[in-house]
């Protein structure tokens, strides 16, 4: 499928509606196999509440695209699948769920910047598991 402007499931759109919303995004990964219907996934508000949004395509039908949302069963029903064409829909559930925007912008944030970098991306995820180890021990 290709990416088309405009769509949710464009990562850059989809980032960039909730940058506006004052969400911190990492994109994390968008290499999926040939045969796998994920086609790529963020996390929104790492430091705090940490979902993980992983957009689907083809996942049923040819063309259809669906987003999971994921943390880890705190705030979210485990795993809530969306299918949705617009964004709005997608942060009005975030808001629904009291996982609002930390208001920092995307581009303050080094490890977006640097994603394909493999020491970032290592960086990143071991300060997601030491930020969910704090939250635990508390």
């Amino acid at each position: 499928m290709h990416k088309r402007k405009n769509k949710p499931y464009t990562p850059s759109y989809f980032m960039k509606r909730l940058k506006d919303s004052g969400y911190i995004i990492w994109k994390m990964f968008d290499n999926y196999g040939e045969h796998d219907s994920r086609y790529w996934t963020m996390l929104i508000e790492p430091e705090s509440d940490a979902v993980w949004i992983t957009c689907y395509l083809n996942k049923q039908e040819k063309g259809d695209y669906y987003f999971e949302l994921d943390d880890g069963n705190r705030n979210i029903p485990r795993k809530l699948l969306l299918k949705t064409e617009s964004v709005e829909t997608i942060i009005s559930r975030l808001v629904s769920f009291n996982i609002k925007g930390t208001g920092t912008s995307i581009s303050e944030n080094k490890n977006i910047n640097n994603v394909d970098d493999a020491k970032s991306r290592q960086r990143t995820k071991e300060t997601v598991l030491e930020n969910q180890e704090t939250a635990h021990a508390s």
